[in-house]
């Protein structure tokens, strides 16, 4: 219990869910900003957790401090698929100035690749730190999910700076990520890759270059000269899976724990934090029924190629899938599956050409604009 530890209740104080917890030390944490050999180093950590402590990957999740929080955004938007939540305390998406001054390596602004992830954002609004590297970042944040219409959670904490902010008002957040278990083969898929946020390096041999998530892979981006911010984004959904449209719920309201034990969830006995904050959020409860259909819809951005695996996408090669895309310039689809042989594809109404899988893969030469293509097996 938390309602009985005296002044410590004002303190940060700590989280106990029934999970394995590991903090990697980022190789130097500051200099890396999670980011490069910083950033190989948790994907480290957590592939050897999950094989000493047999921890279940689908019940992993992604959470920092102040720094830390920072990270989370990070290896969220970089590895959606990775987690079954994110829990960002007093960090940031940017560090504002100090990336403009190089003080920070460029970060990843890729909010929409969140679509699967439930992501949770809680923050002091006297937050000393948060006032020296921008102020709003956090806020700027929050509006982008809430247009996106994703599922996410922001709370202000208004008698809370930087360094005491009340941990185990969020504890059931942890448990409830836990419970609920990650998104593996999700209807749509969002996913933004900045090539400048790649690593190649033939020195130290750290390869990480963000191209994948869920059945998407091999993600390459159209261009030959990259600037921090400069990205190439897929938006592709099949319509073989029917959770597609969520059933949205908004949530905002002020909240306290000061008369009576309360977490961010709830009342909560066992917690009493004396505290005041706002939320405001949007919940996702569930998905609206979708006809179903062997077909994808996609929509690229300044993509060159990408590799989609049609089995986890539910899709049957044993007939006709229809691809509706829409792209922006010259591109490629790949599609991985299990093809019987060679088949017909037609595009916009012309005759069929034939075509034939080579290593399980049918690629298909994609123009800008808008297309109907018809793949008979």
């Amino acid at each position: 219990p938390y309602g009985d530890i005296g002044a410590l209740e004002f303190g940060a104080g700590k989280i106990d869910p029934s999970a394995v917890i590991v903090t990697p030390l980022g190789r130097g944490e500051v200099f890396g900003f999670y980011t490069g050999a910083a950033e190989q180093d948790v994907l480290d950590v957590l592939a050897d957790a999950q094989r000493r402590f047999g921890s279940d990957p689908d019940r992993t999740v992604l959470s920092g401090y102040s720094l830390g929080g920072v990270g989370t955004f990070n290896l969220a938007q970089l590895y959606p698929d990775l987690w079954a939540g994110a829990i960002d305390i007093v960090g940031a998406p940017d560090l504002s100035v100090i990336e403009r001054l190089g003080v920070a390596p460029p970060l990843p602004y890729t909010l929409e690749n969140l679509r699967n992830l439930p992501f949770r954002m809680a923050h002091s609004r006297l937050d000393e730190l948060q006032i020296i590297v921008g102020v709003v970042q956090p806020d700027v944040a929050a509006l982008r999910l809430d247009r996106l219409g994703y599922d996410y959670r922001y709370w202000q904490f208004y008698l809370r700076d930087h360094l005491f902010f009340p941990v185990p008002v969020l504890q059931c957040e942890y448990d409830a990520a836990i419970a609920r278990g990650r998104v593996v083969d999700p209807a749509r898929v969002v996913y933004s890759q900045e090539p400048a946020l790649r690593h190649d390096e033939a020195d130290t041999g750290l390869i990480l270059r963000h191209d994948a998530a869920y059945w998407m892979s091999e993600m390459v981006v159209r261009g030959d000269a990259f600037a921090p911010g400069d990205k190439g984004t897929v938006d592709i959904t099949s319509l073989a899976l029917a959770d597609r449209e969520p059933k949205t719920r908004r949530i905002a309201g002020v909240e306290e724990n000061l008369g009576g034990g309360r977490d961010v969830c709830g009342e909560n006995p066992d917690v009493r934090t004396h505290d005041i904050w706002t939320v405001a959020g949007i919940a996702w409860d569930g998905f609206d029924d979708a006809p179903l259909d062997n077909g994808i819809v996609a929509k690229l951005e300044r993509v060159a190629s990408v590799t989609l695996d049609v089995a986890r996408m539910g899709l049957d090669t044993g007939k006709a899938i229809r691809i509706d895309v829409d792209s922006d310039g010259d591109s490629r689809l790949r599609l991985k599956g299990a093809w019987h042989g060679a088949g017909r594809i037609e595009q916009d109404g012309e005759d069929p050409l034939s075509v034939a899988p080579a290593n399980d893969i049918i690629d298909i030469a994609i123009g800008a604009g808008t297309h109907t293509l018809v793949l008979q097996p």
